[in-house]
């Protein structure tokens, strides 16, 4: 992808009077700023210990978005063998008191059940002091601004790690890769002069200092731009941790490509087209808009591709730009009378397009990593397959690095 580096920008983000997470820009993309500005945002909401809050990404992450006393007080009582899995570890201690053995060990005892309902009630009512809840015990904006705070410093934080950690491979260079060498010429830029070669040619010729004719430049291969657009799966199956980790990875994948200067989309669909963000350089819009998603619904990745293909041959006609789609998915397609034909159909409309798509695939079965493999060998993209839900966010900055 294009590296052309100009001045950079950021979105950088605060959260001010109005419960609205604002978009500002300032000169540099940087880690420690938008860590400094999480902080702040914190501060601003009054808010000591994110850690008090992860329960959020298990209301979140488990379609839990009203908290009814007496009716999670019910449903604890009639599903306690499922407690954990219905609500989360974090969420089920944050408004009961307990962890899911406790509750479970001592459900039966009358007294206990007393004391659980009162607790429920008395926890219930700090988080809307807290204004995590309303009145109607629904999740606030505040509790939506704070689980989007959550999940983008932790993949900050985990990215890093996993980027030190990793072997830097083939150089990235932003103006162009280097392919040759020439003498200096006027009008060419200084960034372009290679100093190691100039210094050499000037002691082979026995001078003294570098002059005019001994300075060398680089020779660039022009790139192409490229424009890219993911599409997300937020289909039923892709509920809990899953979905939360492909929207951190999302986030790292546009944090990149804002970084490098470069236009990114992103689609999320289940049965349809649910959200739909153009390529932009607007990294905290996206992250504002991808954070609350839920999972539900069907798979229809037709008409998700069909989506993203107008949208990137519109872009290519105006900007002579090359398209590129990341289809994150865990399973086949399921809608329609014939879902894998009406799915081959739209992938061989992007390959006549000149859109490549690459496929990360989770966990998939037999048949649909079939079908991976012949989406990615038609469009000329690539297949990954995550071993651990972790491994999500770098496979999709290899992704882009390849295009």
């Amino acid at each position: 992808m294009s590296k052309r580096k100009r001045k950079k920008e950021v979105i950088i983000f605060s959260i001010g009077q109005k419960k609205s997470i604002e978009a500002k820009r300032t000169t540099t993309l940087d880690q420690s700023e938008i860590l400094k500005t999480l902080s702040k945002s914190l501060s601003e909401k009054k808010i000591r210990d994110i850690e008090d809050f992860y329960f959020l990404k298990d209301a979140i992450n488990n379609n839990i978005f009203a908290f009814i006393p007496n009716l999670i007080y019910e449903r604890i009582i009639r599903d306690y063998k499922q407690i954990d899995k219905i609500f989360g570890e974090s969420l089920l201690r944050k408004i009961t008191g307990y962890n899911s053995g406790y509750i479970k060990r001592n459900i039966m005892i009358p007294e206990f059940r007393k004391e659980l309902h009162k607790r429920i009630e008395e926890n219930i009512e700090k988080l809307k002091e807290l204004g995590i809840i309303d009145k109607n015990y629904e999740l606030t904006q505040k509790s939506y601004e704070v689980h989007t705070l959550i999940l983008l410093k932790e993949e900050i934080d985990s990215i890093s790690i996993k980027l030190a950690g990793r072997s830097k491979g083939k150089e990235i260079f932003v103006y162009g890769e280097i392919a040759d060498n020439e003498p200096f010429k006027k009008g060419k830029k200084l960034r372009d002069i290679n100093l190691k070669k100039s210094v050499k040619r000037a002691i082979k010729r026995g001078h003294s200092k570098l002059e005019v004719e001994d300075i060398m430049l680089n020779i660039r291969e022009r790139r192409t731009r490229s424009e890219l657009t993911c599409l997300l799966d937020i289909s039923g199956s892709m509920k809990g941790i899953k979905l939360e980790v492909a929207k951190k990875s999302s986030f790292a994948l546009a944090y990149k490509a804002i970084e490098d200067r470069n236009l990114i989309g992103f689609i999320a669909f289940s049965s349809k087209p649910e959200l739909v963000i153009e390529p932009t350089h607007d990294f905290f819009y996206i992250v504002r808009s991808l954070s609350p998603l839920r999972a539900h619904g069907s798979t229809n990745i037709a008409l998700a591709l069909r989506k993203a293909s107008k949208i990137l041959i519109r872009r290519k006609h105006k900007d002579k730009a090359k398209g590129h789609i990341i289809l994150i998915s865990d399973t086949m397609p399921t809608t329609g009378s014939k879902p894998i034909e009406d799915l081959f159909n739209a992938v061989d409309e992007c390959h006549d397009s000149g859109i490549s798509i690459s496929v990360i695939g989770i966990e998939l079965d037999k048949q649909a990593e079939e079908i991976a493999k012949k989406i990615v060998s038609i469009t000329k993209g690539r297949l990954y397959k995550p071993r651990i839900l972790e491994e999500l966010d770098i496979l999709l900055l290899e992704d882009y690095f390849s295009i």
